[in-house]
């Protein structure tokens, strides 16, 4: 029983790395239950615990990740390495949700643990094992900041640290994020001689590891204007994605096939996969996954927030646009009308608010113009530029765009 047990957690070990983590979760607790039975000394249960956590965040299973990082930090009071694990958890979690100020506070907590007990855990495994990869989410964080010398200044000293050491994952790991930071910054120049890594799957990357390194990819195809090739290599990793319910994966797939679209010019079929991204996306609350993606997303999520109807996609698509606004820098004086605008392709005049107002209280162009004392071709002209910034085609639909986006 007792090997079971053990043999057990070792396959989940393979199942992890071969991308397939709804297998990996339940041989985990079919382990977990069969070594709970045993009457082991000293024997702690954490270490599956935090196996949980890391399948339920590779799943996408935020939530229930959270609680196996809570519940581990609870019960791991003696064990630094546990503690340390599950607040690194916790900051994954938060910066998935752009929760920023508990991330850096769980990073920091990370980070002073660390470097407090370098020589207890020994030197290596600190700073490989702990540091490094927390240092790595600092450098997120800053670049969600807007802090984007100080990302390239983080992101420079690990590269130097895993080159140092000769660690080509590390290495590999930190030149990725790189990248990303580039393609936030639009210079594409700095990617043009990056290429991914990752070895075939019988060799030492993992599934996961690969299918980053693709994405990433597709993400500078799709800069540079090479939509078929990326198409080809979002197709062929969504269907692997969707089989192993990787959740997360699937998501993120998503919303790449949504920018491929809409940079090929296939506007239905963007906001169609946009839409299927925010669907499988609002149970969990992803944020981080949709604006690491830039403003295009934001335009993309903007001209598709008109036509959605159900309730809670449209308050989680709302709350995604506001996130972005943030992100723009929008600190507006009057929260109410700024938050209107960050959800509008273009924000409304002053005149055309007015004229919006008397539309949806189902004034007849004459009227409007009488009211307002203009002419009734300013009227019209206003009205159209309306129907254009709201994407609706009639006065109902102004209307009911008008209510939903809370102009009134």
């Amino acid at each position: 029983m007792r090997w079971r047990g053990a043999s057990i957690l070792i396959i989940v070990a393979t199942e992890v790395r071969a991308g397939r983590p709804e297998n990996a979760q339940r041989l985990t607790l079919e382990g977990q239950q069969l070594l709970e039975t045993l009457p082991i000394p000293g024997y702690s249960l954490h270490g599956g615990t935090l196996m949980l956590g890391e399948i339920c965040l590779q799943q996408g299973k935020l939530h229930q990740a959270e609680q196996y990082y809570r519940q581990l930090l609870a019960t791991a009071h003696e064990n630094p390495v546990d503690q340390i694990a599950a607040q690194l958890g916790l900051a994954k979690v938060a910066y998935e949700w752009n929760d920023l100020a508990h991330a850096e506070q769980s990073v920091a907590q990370v980070l002073e643990e660390g470097r407090a007990h370098l020589d207890e855990l020994g030197r290596y495994f600190v700073e490989v094992g702990v540091l490094f990869p927390a240092e790595l989410l600092q450098a997120r964080l800053f670049q969600a900041r807007g802090d984007l010398a100080q990302a390239h200044r983080a992101l420079q000293k690990l590269l130097a640290f895993a080159q140092e050491h000769q660690l080509a994952s590390l290495a590999s790991t930190a030149r990725a994020q790189q990248v990303e930071l580039a393609l936030a910054t639009g210079s594409l120049a700095t990617v043009e001689n990056w290429q991914p890594t990752s070895k075939p799957p019988d060799d030492a990357a993992s599934v996961m590891q690969q299918e980053q390194e693709v994405l990433l990819r597709t993400r500078v195809l799709i800069a540079r204007g090479e939509i078929t090739e990326a198409l080809q290599l979002l197709g062929s990793w969504h269907e692997d994605a969707r089989v192993a319910r990787r959740l997360r994966s699937e998501v993120e797939i998503d919303v790449l096939l949504s920018l491929a679209y809409a940079a090929s010019a296939r506007p239905a079929q963007a906001e169609q996969t946009l839409k299927e991204a925010l669907i499988l996306a609002q149970p969990e609350g992803f944020q981080r996954l949709f604006l690491d993606k830039g403003e295009a997303l934001a335009t993309l999520l903007r001209t598709l927030f008109l036509d959605l109807r159900e309730e809670p996609l449209v308050s989680y698509a709302r709350g995604l646009l506001l996130a972005f606004a943030r992100l723009n820098g929008a600190q507006p004086a009057a929260p109410h009308a700024a938050s209107a605008s960050a959800l509008l392709l273009e924000p409304l005049t002053e005149a055309e608010q007015r004229v919006l107002g008397l539309l949806t209280r189902g004034r007849s162009n004459p009227e409007i113009a009488a009211t307002l004392v203009v002419s009734i071709n300013t009227v019209k002209t206003q009205v159209q530029s309306i129907y254009r910034k709201l994407n609706v085609k009639s006065r109902w639909e102004a209307s009911e765009a008008a209510h939903r986006l809370d102009l009134l």
